[in-house]
């Protein structure tokens, strides 16, 4: 597991007589998929590291490409689909069908390839997610604005070769689009801050087993979130001095910290 999947470079693949012809293992495929495919030499079949790791149902391609192994070397296209299919179970068992839906059409504001895949219907959808943003006017105001917004940003040269939603944000503040188009521009936030959100709430959980352990069980809620912050938040408490904890704590004991003592 340390040495991560088994991937020789250096061995002679064998040739199998597969559909009418001779296949076999190609070196490339290693460069092509990654890190999650591996081969075996011994017994010339290739296998998913990622599925030998992670995979708990033996569903889904298990007992391909875990248990007996892949030799099909005449339909590459079977590797790229069960990267796919197995990208789309994790996220169905990570995710309920809301959390699926707000990945989904978040993804309609990317910029790259000249914002292809923006989409009017996914992005009043993703709006509709956030109820207490966006009332009906505001939905018939946002439905009037990404036409406009679409076409306005495809013609602006400053626009092009933009890969992330973060340069977006920055680039319609720095044009003054933000204020242009403020239902857009409110729409986006919640899009750009959604992946450190998600993580701050996966990181939460994980510091929940930490913190609160059976001889921690009773402590109360406000007690508990300073744990958690101190915990999650490990850098910036780093950069608390011990000085600012002790005069902190003079404050609120209503008594002066004298530097002498």
């Amino acid at each position: 597991m340390e040495n991560g999947p088994c991937q020789p470079l250096t061995c002679r693949f064998s040739v199998i007589e597969i559909g009418g012809g001779p296949r076999r293992f190609i070196l490339e495929w290693f460069d092509e998929f990654g890190g999650w495919l591996e081969y075996s030499e011994s017994k010339d079949r290739a296998y998913c590291f990622c599925y030998f790791l992670f995979r708990r149902k033996k569903n889904g391609g298990y007992e391909t490409f875990v248990q007996n192994g892949w030799n099909g070397y005449h339909r590459k296209e079977r590797l790229r689909n069960h990267v796919i299919d197995w990208l789309l179970q994790e996220l169905d068992g990570r995710f309920n069908e809301t959390s699926s839906e707000l990945l989904v059409c978040s993804a309609t504001f990317s910029p790259r390839d000249s914002f292809h895949d923006f989409n009017i219907e996914k992005s009043l959808s993703l709006a509709k997610l956030y109820p207490p943003d966006f009332d009906s006017g505001n939905l018939r105001d946002l439905s009037h604005e990404l036409g406009l917004y679409i076409s306005d940003v495809r013609d602006d040269y400053r626009f092009s070769n933009m890969q992330t939603i973060a340069e977006l944000s920055q680039k319609m503040v720095a044009t003054g689009k933000h204020e242009r188009y403020p239902m857009v521009y409110r729409l986006l936030k919640p899009v750009l801050v959604l992946p450190v959100a998600a993580a701050t709430a996966e990181r939460s959980f994980s510091a929940m087993k930490i913190v609160k352990t059976y001889l921690c069980n009773r402590i109360g809620d406000s007690y508990m979130n300073n744990s958690f912050i101190c915990y999650v938040e490990k850098e910036l408490m780093m950069k608390v001095t011990n000085e600012a904890v002790v005069r902190r704590f003079m404050k609120m004991q209503g008594r002066r910290f004298d530097n002498e003592d």
